[in-house]
């Protein structure tokens, strides 16, 4: 019986490893490739903060123009939650709404809607 435990266990402990390698890389990719043009984004985030903790609701609209000129907007009124970044990998990439990644988070939520 203990051996199944030991053998579930490590199972565990490997596939949280996997995952967490995995989300290393992707973050060591998007740090490698930023030098390359990536659009840019017109205005400024202005947001309210949700009662829940993690949902911030958009006070006017974002709009991000990617390198072949499509215009992605969020409009005003849109409650998003920052690409909803699983927390156990917050420490890796950064939470959802920090850092440079916010902006295309927001704009990321909008779209996958």
């Amino acid at each position: 019986m203990n051996k199944i435990n030991n053998k579930k266990k490590i199972f565990k402990i490997g596939l949280f490893l996997t995952i967490l390698i995995i989300f290393v890389i992707m973050g060591i990719k998007k740090v490698t490739v930023s030098t390359a043009p990536f659009g840019k984004y017109v205005g400024s985030v202005n947001v309210t903060l949700l009662d829940d903790g993690r949902k911030i609701k958009l006070l006017n609209d974002f709009i991000y123009i990617d390198p072949e000129n499509v215009i992605w907007k969020a409009p005003a009124g849109c409650i998003v939650d920052g690409a909803s970044i699983p927390r156990i990998v917050w420490p890796i990439i950064g939470g959802p709404l920090t850092g440079k990644y916010r902006n295309a988070s927001i704009i990321h939520d909008v779209a996958c809607e």
